[in-house]
């Protein structure tokens, strides 16, 4: 399920700013993909 939770504002992180995700990328059985994150890094 997406988190219910914003990451604005968290550790200095602001709206429209780049960051980069590396994770798994997972496709449900609707045919959804779904990003598992495991690191983010703000550009």
């Amino acid at each position: 399920m997406p988190a219910d939770w914003s990451l604005d504002g968290q550790k200095g992180l602001e709206r429209l700013t780049e960051v980069v995700v590396a994770g798994t990328l997972r496709r449900d059985e609707a045919g959804n993909l779904r990003l598992e994150a495991e690191r983010m890094s703000v550009q």
